[in-house]
């Protein structure tokens, strides 16, 4: 009872202080430790980890992981999501530069750049994630045969959930830089209600699957309203587009599926082999990127090419 109460001032709290927003973020993390995560310590506690020819391996029998797969998942996906983050640090500045002076076109015109940029460079990095994460455990695993320790799934899904991390990057710089914070407050408030609904009614029967497949919905949802209301109100363009980026993402990726298909794929027996096997799904995805690019994306890679012909000469007469 005590506790309770404890928990409920906490609540309270976080509501008067932030918002309702982190109060249902902090809810989302007491619902996922009730069910789910406070079995995982306690089980982690009963059967804990051993070192098997210098791996890590966790003795589970749930799809958390046999070999610490998902946080390797997690480590992967969460560090390319960093790498995306990097390009896109003080554009934020950028954009409220220009909202404050009213350059409505430039901050078009710099904006469709932006959003190609980060759909292009984030399928790249997360498409070849998404091809490369199963063979990586295929060698990270090799000479181990006690359980499979094969999981796909939950990796695709870790590199897709960054992606939507990824791509919705522009549309939150946008809304921040415009100030519009108590009007996409609802958007915020049902995205965490959703990804604990989502999650709590899949977790007990698919595990961590269920609580990833929750927040992929929280975040296709939260994609969505931030690029609907930025194209509506601060844009006042057609909302299509990011439907049209997310559309073909979705294409690019198949296409280099059936491709690395088609392809021969090595034995992965060895570091060597996978880092030669990289290489390929890198020029694979690239090349699937150049010609996607040339054919949606006319007007933007315009628009780039001008704008570098710009900075160059302006580079060339300061030097």
């Amino acid at each position: 009872m005590e506790r309770a109460q404890r928990i409920l001032k906490k609540f309270s709290k976080i509501l008067k202080e932030q918002g309702a927003g982190p109060l249902f973020t902090t809810f989302k993390g007491y619902v996922t430790y009730a069910l789910y995560d406070r079995w995982k310590v306690r089980r982690l506690r009963k059967f804990p980890p051993r070192m098997v020819k210098n791996r890590i391996l966790f003795e589970t029998n749930d799809d958390f992981t046999d070999n610490c797969r998902a946080l390797f998942d997690y480590m992967v996906a969460n560090g390319l999501y960093k790498v995306e983050q990097t390009f896109t640090d003080g554009i934020e500045a950028a954009f409220g530069n220009m909202l404050a002076k009213k350059e409505n076109r430039v901050l078009q015109e710099n904006f469709r750049v932006v959003e190609y940029l980060v759909f292009t460079s984030a399928a790249f990095l997360f498409i070849c994630g998404a091809a490369l994460i199963v063979p990586f455990a295929e060698v990270y695993t090799l000479g181990i045969s006690d359980v499979s320790y094969n999981r796909p799934l939950f990796g695709m899904l870790m590199c897709l959930n960054q992606f939507l991390f990824c791509v919705r990057l522009p549309y939150h710089m946008l809304v921040d830089a415009a100030g519009h914070f108590k009007q996409t407050r609802n958007g915020a408030i049902f995205e965490a209600f959703l990804n604990v609904i989502v999650s709590v009614t899949l977790v007990i029967k698919f595990g961590l699957i269920g609580v990833t497949i929750g927040t992929f919905c929280a975040l296709l949802f939260r994609t969505l309203q931030y690029s609907i209301y930025a194209s509506k109100n601060i844009l006042q363009r057609k909302y299509r587009f990011v439907a049209e980026h997310i559309a073909l993402s979705i294409v690019q990726a198949v296409i280099v599926s059936l491709v690395l298909k088609l392809i021969y794929v090595p034995i992965f027996s060895s570091y060597i082999n996978w880092i030669l096997y990289a290489i390929e799904v890198a020029i694979v995805v690239v090349i699937v990127l150049i010609i996607s690019s040339a054919i949606f994306y006319k007007q933007e890679l315009r628009i780039l090419r001008r704008k570098a012909k710009v900075f160059w000469e302006r580079r060339s007469k300061a030097n």
